[in-house]
C-alpha cells in the first residue's frame, strides 16, 4: 500500500530505521477505529488498552499520521490527540519526525505540519517541546535553495512566528536561532520574484533584533558575519550605522561590533543552518571516508547540493560548521581518513561563484581574525594554515589566493580596529607554530611558486615570521618527507664500511633464503594466506557475521573467540581487524536513540553488533585475553566504542529494573571502568572524551545518560570544570527545564559546596546564555549563601 506521508523513490533505500514502516502500520492498524469512533468511544477504548503501551502508542501515530495526510479529518483527529494524550507524546515524536523525515514528506503533509505546528502554539500546547519542533523545521529551511518547496516551508514558518511572536519570545534562544535562520536566508531571496517574501522576512527580522537584542548579542561573531552579507538592504544598512555609531540604542549592555566578534557563538546556531540531512552526510565523508577515496563522494555531493548559482551561498555554512563543530580525535588525526582541510580544500575551489567564494575564504580565516590563545581553539584556525600549507607543491593558485586575501582582510575587515585584527592573526601563527601543527611557515612565505608582488606582501604585513637572514630558504624537497630536516647529517656521517655493507647484504640473503632449507611445515605456512590458517569453525562464523551483520552471528563468533586460545598474534590480527571493518559498516546508518521508551523500543536501541561485545564484557568483567585484546582494538578504531557502552548499560539497567529479574537493576558502572583499564586510559579522562563526543554526536543520549554518571561517578563528575563546560555547552532552553526538574527531584546533583568557588571564577568565561544556564543550574541545587562570600 502507498504511504500517504512519505514519498519513496525506486532509488532511495527502503525506510532504513523503520520509522516509515512504522507509522504506516500504525494507520493501518487503527484507521477503522479513528474514523468510526466517536470522542468518548475513543477515550473508552483508551482506557481499555491501559498497561498495553503499544497499542496506545499505535493509536496515537495514527492520528498523527490522519493530521498530517488529511485536511478534512485533520481537526478531529487533533483534537482526539490532545484530549488522549495532552500532546506530550504528539510533540516529542513529531519532533523526531521532522528531524529525520521530513525530505520524504509528500506535499500535504509538507502544508499539514505548518497547520498542526500553528495550532499546537495557538493553543499554548507544551511550548518547550513546540519550540523544538520549531527549531528542527527551522533547520529544513535550507540555505542555497531557492526551489518552491523550499520557499513555501521559509514562508509559511515566517507567517506562524509573526503572529505568535509573543510566543517566540518567550524562548530567548529561539528567538537567536529564528534571527539567525532569517539573517542567513535573506541572503538568497534578493531577486524580483522574491520582493514580497523579502519585506515580510526584512520587517519581522528588523523589529526582532531592534527589540529583543539582548537576546540576538549571544549570536555572536557570526551575527556579524551574516549581516555583512545583506548590509546593503536599507533597513539593514541603518542597523549598521546604530551598531557601529550608537550602540546603546540597541541595548544598554552593548558596546559595539567589537564585543559582537569578541563572542564565541554557540554551534547549535551553527548546526541550525544545516539540515539533518548534509549534516549526517558531511560526518559521514569526514569520518569514514579515506584518503585519495573521497572523489566519488564529492561529486555526489556536488550533484546533490551544488547545481544553482544560488546553491554556491551554502558553501560558507558547510565550512563554519566543519571548522566550529567537527574536531576530529587523535586517532581520526593519525588515520587514513580524510581530512578537514582537504574537504575545505575542494569546497573552496569547487565553487563557481566569486562572491560566494570570497565569503568561503572569509568563513575559513573567520575564527584568526579575533583570535584569543587562552579562550580559543586551535582547532578553529588549524584547517586555514593546512589548506595553504598541503596546496603550495601541487596547487599553489590556492595557498597564492589565500595568502593574499589573509593580508589584505587585515587591514580591510574593520579598519577602526586594524591592530586587533592584526594581533588576532598573529596570535593565531604563533599558537600554530608553537603546537608544531606545521613545523615551519618558510614553505608558504618564501615558496618560489609565489610571485613577487604577493611575497612583498607576505613580508610587509608578516615580518616578524621571516627569519633574522635573508640569506635565502631553501625549498624542501616534497616528494620525500625525510629530506624536510633542519639538522641534516653529512654524507659521511651516513656511509658504512665496506664490512657494514657485506654484513647488511648477507643478513638480507639470509632472510630471504631458499625454502628448501626449511620444514616442510614452515613453508606451507609462509606460502598460505592467514586465513587459512585459522580454525574453520572460527573461519566460518567470521564469515556468517561480515556477510548478516547481525548481533546473533557476533555472539556466536565472540563465544568461539573466547574458547580459543590457539590463535597466533597475526591470526587474531586479520580476525580483529574483519570484525572492525564490519562494525564500522553496520554503525554507517545506525540510530541509537530510542523513539520511545518501551521495553521494544529500548531493546531495539542495542540491537547493534557492537553491542554483543558489550554484552559479553558485562557476563566477564575479568574478561579472557582475546576478548580484552578485540575491545581495545575497536576502541582504537571506532571512537564512538565508550559513549556506546554508556548507552548500553543504562538501557540494561532500565530493561532489568523493569522485569525485576534481580535487585542489581542499576547502572553497572564497574564494567565502564573495567573498560578504560581494558584500553589502558585514565577514567577521568575517557570518561571526558566519551561525553564530549556523545554531546557532539546524540544530545538526546548524552542528557538521557547523565544523571547516572553523576550518580555513579560522584568523586570525578563533581565541580569537574572540564565536564561542566560540555554539559552547559550543551544546554539549550528546551533541555534547560528538565534538567533543572531533576535537579530539584534530586535525582541530579551537579555541584557540592567544597570547591564551589573556582567553578564560579571559571564560569565567567562562559558565554552569556551559558552562564544564564550556570546561575539556574546553581540556583537549583540550593547551596548555602556561605559558600559565596569570599567572592564578595
Amino acid at each position: 500500500m502507498k504511504s500517504a506521508l512519505f514519498y519513496q523513490s525506486l532509488i532511495d533505500v527502503p525506510d532504513p530505521d523503520g520509522l516509515e514502516e512504522k507509522y504506516d502500520r500504525a494507520f493501518r492498524t487503527c484507521e477503522e477505529i479513528i474514523y468510526g469512533t466517536n470522542e468518548s468511544d475513543l477515550q473508552g477504548l483508551m482506557s481499555s488498552t491501559v498497561g498495553n503501551e503499544k497499542q496506545q502508542e499505535d493509536i496515537m501515530l495514527a492520528l498523527i499520521y490522519t493530521i498530517l495526510t488529511d485536511a478534512e479529518k485533520a481537526n478531529k483527529a487533533y483534537s482526539d490527540l490532545i484530549i488522549l494524550d495532552g500532546s506530550s507524546f504528539a510533540t516529542n515524536n513529531l519532533a523526531i519526525l521532522v528531524a529525520e523525515k521530513y525530505p520524504k514528506f509528500n506535499e500535504i503533509p509538507r502544508r499539514q505540519l505548518l497547520w498542526f505546528l500553528n495550532e499546537l502554539i495557538k493553543n499554548q500546547v507544551n511550548v518547550q517541546e513546540t519550540s523544538n519542533i520549531v527549531w528542527n523545521i527551522l533547520r529544513q529551511a535550507s540555505g542555497g535553495d531557492i526551489s518552491q518547496k523550499n520557499i513555501a516551508l521559509v514562508e509559511g514558518l515566517l507567517d506562524i512566528l509573526v503572529e505568535h511572536r509573543s510566543w517566540l519570545e518567550k524562548d530567548p534562544f529561539l528567538v537567536g536561532t529564528v534571527v539567525y535562520t532569517y539573517t542567513r536566508l535573506l541572503e538568497d531571496h534578493h531577486g524580483p520574484q522574491f520582493s514580497n517574501l523579502q519585506k515580510k522576512e526584512v520587517s519581522f527580522v528588523i523589529s526582532l533584533i531592534r527589540d529583543r537584542f539582548g537576546d540576538v548579542m549571544q549570536l555572536g561573531r557570526e551575527f556579524v558575519r551574516l549581516l555583512q552579507n545583506i548590509s546593503r538592504i536599507p533597513e539593514f544598512e541603518a542597523l549598521w550605522k546604530d551598531i557601529l555609531h550608537n550602540p546603546k540604542s540597541l541595548c544598554p549592555t552593548f558596546n559595539g561590533v567589537l564585543q559582537l566578534m569578541q563572542t564565541k557563538t554557540s554551534r547549535r546556531f551553527l548546526r541550525s543552518r544545516l539540515t539533518p540531512d548534509v549534516e549526517r552526510k558531511l560526518h559521514f565523508l569526514i569520518s569514514n571516508v579515506k584518503f585519495g577515496n573521497q572523489k566519488r563522494y564529492q561529486d555526489w555531493f556536488q550533484e546533490k547540493y551544488f547545481t544553482t548559482p544560488e546553491s554556491q551561498s551554502l558553501r560558507s555554512d558547510l565550512i563554519r560548521f566543519i571548522i566550529v563543530s567537527i574536531h576530529p580525535t587523535n586517532d581520526m588525526l593519525c588515520s587514513d581518513i580524510i581530512p578537514r582541510w582537504a574537504v575545505i580544500g575542494w569546497l573552496l575551489t569547487s565553487c563557481t561563484n566569486a562572491v560566494a567564494q570570497a565569503n568561503a575564504k572569509l568563513s575559513l580565516f573567520y575564527d584568526w581574525l579575533f583570535f584569543q590563545p587562552l579562550k580559543d581553539n586551535i582547532m578553529n584556525i588549524e584547517p586555514g594554515i593546512l589548506v595553504m600549507y598541503h596546496s603550495i607543491k601541487n596547487h599553489p593558485l590556492v595557498s597564492c589566493t589565500l595568502l593574499d586575501f589573509l593580508c589584505r582582510i587585515m587591514k580591510n575587515f574593520y579598519p577602526k580596529e586594524e591592530e586587533k585584527v592584526r594581533a588576532g592573526i598573529f596570535n593565531s601563527l604563533h599558537i600554530i607554530l608553537e603546537k608544531q601543527v606545521i613545523p615551519n611557515l618558510m614553505p608558504l612565505l618564501e615558496s618560489a611558486k609565489l610571485d613577487r608582488e604577493l611575497k612583498s606582501m607576505l613580508r610587509e604585513n608578516f615580518r616578524e615570521f621571516f627569519s633574522s637572514s635573508d640569506t635565502g630558504y631553501s625549498e624542501p624537497s616534497w616528494d620525500n618527507k625525510l629530506n624536510i630536516s633542519y639538522n641534516a647529517a653529512t654524507t659521511d656521517d651516513l656511509r658504512f664500511s665496506d664490512e657494514e655493507e657485506d654484513s647488511a647484504i648477507m643478513s638480507m640473503k639470509d632472510e630471504h633464503s631458499d625454502d628448501d632449507d626449511l620444514p616442510l611445515s614452515k613453508v606451507i605456512k609462509m606460502e598460505k594466506p592467514i586465513v587459512q590458517t585459522i580454525p574453520e569453525d572460527i573461519v566460518q562464523s567470521l564469515n556468517s557475521f561480515v556477510t548478516t551483520k547481525t548481533l546473533d552471528n557476533i555472539e556466536l563468533l565472540l563465544e568461539l573467540l573466547n574458547e580459543s586460545s590457539s590463535l597466533s598474534l597475526e591470526q587474531e590480527a586479520y580476525v580483529h581487524e574483519k570484525i572492525v571493518s564490519t562494525l564500522k559498516q553496520s554503525l554507517i546508518n545506525y540510530t541509537i536513540f530510542p523513539v520511545s521508551k518501551s521495553d521494544e523500543s529500548l531493546s531495539d536501541s542495542i540491537n547493534n553488533p557492537i553491542f554483543g561485545i558489550f554484552k559479553l564484557l558485562y557476563k566477564e568483567e575479568n574478561g579472557k585475553s582475546n576478548i580484552i585484546n578485540l575491545v581495545s582494538y575497536i576502541q582504537k578504531h571506532i571512537p564512538c566504542t565508550g559513549y556506546l557502552l554508556l548507552h548500553y548499560l543504562k538501557v540494561y539497567a532500565k530493561l532489568q529494573s523493569r522485569r525485576k529479574e534481580t535487585l542489581q537493576g542499576i547502572f553497572k558502572s564497574s564494567v565502564y571502568t573495567h573498560f578504560c583499564n581494558v584500553i589502558e586510559s585514565k577514567l577521568e579522562h575517557q570518561l571526558k572524551f566519551d561525553l564530549d563526543l556523545l554531546e557532539k554526536n546524540d544530545s538526546h543520549i548524552f542528557f538521557w545518560i547523565l544523571p547516572d554518571l553523576f550518580k555513579e561517578y560522584k568523586q570525578i563528575m563533581l565541580n569537574n570544570g572540564d565536564l561542566l563546560s560540555i554539559l552547559i555547552g550543551a544546554i539549550d532552553a528546551n533541555n534547560l527545564r528538565d534538567i533543572i526538574f531533576s535537579v530539584t527531584q534530586g535525582k541530579l546533583v551537579i555541584f557540592r559546596s567544597d570547591g564551589i568557588l573556582q567553578i564560579i571564577r571559571d564560569s565567567l568565561e562562559f558565554e552569556t546564555f551559558e552562564q544564564f544556564c550556570f546561575w539556574q543550574l546553581l540556583q537549583a541545587h540550593d547551596i548555602p549563601l556561605e559558600s559565596f562570600q569570599l567572592l564578595v
